[in-house]
Formats: C-alpha cells, structure tokens, sequence
C-alpha cells in the first residue's frame, strides 16, 4: 500500500463515520498529508507548490470548520463538516489520479512508521493556522500537538473524543 492508497482508505473511513468523524482523526489525517504527502508533491510535480498552496487553503477552511464543530457539535455544524469533508475527498482523489502520473511510484512508498510517527504526533484538536505554517510547519505542528496532548492529559482525555457528538 502506497501514501495515496493510505490517504484513500483513510478518506473512505472519514466519509463513513456516524454521525460525524471525530476531530482528533481528521486531525491526523490531515497530519500525515501535510508531512507526507505535501513534500512529495512539491518535489516530484512540476507545479508542486501551486498545487501544495490550494491543497493548504482547502486544509484551512476544513480546519476552520472542525474548529466551530469541535465548539458547537450542533446537527448544522455536523452536516457543514460532513459536506467540506466529502469535498475533501472527492477533490483529493481527483487529484491522487493525476499524481500517479507525476510522482513516481517509490517517491509514494511511506513506509508504515512514518505514517505512524505523523498520526502519533498530530494535534488532537482543530489547528486552522497549521495550513498556512509553511517552512516552519513542522515544528509548529509538534509544539501545537504537545500543547494539545499536555490539555488533553489535564483535562483526563486519555484517548480524545472531540467533536463526537451524537
């Protein structure tokens, strides 16, 4: 299984949530795409960053949504998420057909332990700003997810549920 059969399966997974996928997993799904997949796009795809800067401004205005629904679990709130996740979705996987033109196929091979370090260090909770951190992304991301983790242990949330609403 490459990145992009991973992200898909993942993406299946999202849709499929009732009533609506926690916060914490479309925090890590987004996670993993911005370590993973964005720098393979950017290296690899001829107008990588381009297509890296849509991918980052579609990443925010979800982020913004799993913001207000992780604060407002509301049924609005809820469908709102649902509809931009199925958004998500259906665009990526527009684009993950192109990608397997312009990627080469060992540049999409990641290996199951970075996968695993990408999930294990995402935020817990709705980050709008990770979208727009650019060059200092990553270490952004780890301080925001320590931050996360830190309150979630606090808080007694040993395995978050945000934005599970029923």
């Amino acid at each position: 299984m490459d990145l992009l059969d991973y992200l898909s399966a993942d993406h299946q997974t999202l849709l499929e949530a009732e009533p609506a996928p926690r916060v914490i997993d479309v925090s890590q799904h987004l996670s993993v795409e911005r370590d993973l997949l964005y720098p393979a796009i950017r290296h690899h795809a001829a107008s990588g960053e381009a297509i890296v800067e849509g991918l980052r401004r579609a990443e925010r205005q979800l982020e913004e949504l799993l913001r207000d629904f992780e604060r407002d679990g509301t049924a609005e709130h809820r469908e709102r998420l649902r509809a931009v996740i199925a958004d998500h979705v259906e665009s990526q996987e527009q684009l993950f057909s192109r990608l397997r033109e312009l990627v080469p196929e060992d540049a999409l091979l990641a290996p199951s332990e970075s996968i695993a370090l990408s999930i294990g260090g995402s935020p817990t909770h709705a980050h709008p700003h990770l979208a727009e951190a650019g060059l200092i992304g990553h270490l952004i991301e780890d301080v925001t997810s320590a931050a996360d983790h830190a309150l979630d242990h606090l808080h007694g949330e040993k395995n978050p549920d945000s934005g599970s609403v029923g």
